[in-house]
């Protein structure tokens, strides 16, 4: 029996997304321990249209991880719908050297290649 492939829900993909930022994200960042000296990881996100409801998902997964923002933590969202507009704010956030950078579009991609 064939299945034929469906394209996923923007659910299912949002839910993608955060599953695949928060895996590379516990891979990059070590555990914090209390001797450690207080360093701030910067993450770096550029989004479409559910930037808000990602970002929000990426912050508690994060928490859950004991990386808090205003802490241990400073998020750096950017968020458009335009490709042109998204590959700018990946330039920038590159620019700024963040810890992690983190998409759920195809521009940044190629932007982070050539940086």
């Amino acid at each position: 029996m064939i299945i034929p492939w469906r394209a996923p829900s923007r659910a299912a993909a949002a839910s993608a997304l955060l599953a695949a930022a928060l895996l590379v994200v516990s891979c990059s960042l070590p555990a914090t321990t209390d001797t450690q000296a207080a360093r701030v990881y910067r993450i770096g996100y550029v989004g479409g249209a559910a930037t808000d409801i990602l970002s929000s998902q990426l912050i508690a997964g994060l928490a859950e991880h004991g990386y808090v923002e205003g802490q241990n933590l400073e998020l750096l969202v950017r968020s458009t719908d335009d490709p042109e507009v998204q590959a700018k704010y990946a330039a920038e956030l590159v620019g700024l050297r963040v810890d992690c950078l983190v998409s759920n579009g195809t521009p940044v991609v190629g932007v982070v290649r050539e940086a």
